[in-house]
């Protein structure tokens, strides 16, 4: 099992057990009376649980050896990404719920329980378009993801419009020649080379690609756009 892209050995720790829960949406609805279909009321998406339970090993057997280790533990699962070598299709994107309290089973061991919310996507996909106003991608995964987009163009251009991204067109303005320009849909942030560039844009959220298939456009075929995303999961 990885934290982080870090082996739990690293930790002096095994994955005891794990139990994660199915994910599910509790949809409201009511069906009013001469009405001819139903009327939704609201949409709540239940992210999944995972419950797991850690053995440290400490081969010493001295408890302030112990809590050195489960310091370090604890300080990389606040928010963190899981991978089960079971389970290797996805990556969980978690956020801790609760740390149960260490118990020692041998003079060398203990357990401690932990618990996450969160979801799971699969691998980062990667599109480009070049001397094009329009693409389109297929996000093969069941939630909208937020998605990485990155301008470049040869040029400098005073204002690109990109369509297709969110409910309201995204647009740049001031894009300097071969300086390319990101727009970071999961970190919320806008960068131009080294410089923050959220001055420049006008969005009313930022870009996400929803499930399925996805027609997107921006108003200079001079430009080259990329857009980098990893598909969500219930």
């Amino acid at each position: 099992m990885l934290i982080n892209d870090i082996d739990l050995k690293d930790c002096n720790a095994i994955l005891s057990n794990k139990v994660i829960s199915t994910s599910s949406i509790d949809i409201g609805v009511e069906w009013y009376k001469k009405a001819l279909i139903p009327t939704y009321l609201y949409k709540d998406i239940k992210f999944l649980n995972i419950a797991c339970k850690f053995t440290f090993t400490i081969k010493s057997g001295v408890y302030d050896d112990f809590e050195k280790v489960i310091s370090k533990f604890t300080v990389k699962i606040d928010q963190c990404k899981l991978n089960f070598d079971d389970i290797p299709t996805f990556t969980y994107k978690c956020y801790l719920i609760s740390l149960g309290e260490p118990q020692r089973i041998t003079p060398w061991d203990w357990e401690i329980d932990v618990k996450w919310k969160g979801y799971k996507c699969t691998k980062e996909e990667s599109k480009q378009f070049a001397k094009s106003t329009n693409g389109i991608i297929n996000n093969s995964g069941n939630l909208d993801t937020p998605c990485r987009i990155k301008v470049i163009s040869q040029v400098d251009i005073i204002e690109v419009t990109l369509s297709g991204f969110s409910k309201r067109p995204i647009k740049v303005k001031n894009i300097k020649a071969n300086i390319p320009v990101i727009i970071d849909g999961e970190h919320c942030s806008v960068i131009e080379g080294d410089s923050n560039k959220f001055n420049d844009v006008d969005l009313l959220e930022f870009p996400k690609l929803r499930p399925g298939e996805n027609n997107l456009s921006w108003n200079n075929k001079n430009i080259t756009v990329e857009v980098n995303f990893k598909p969500r999961w219930l």
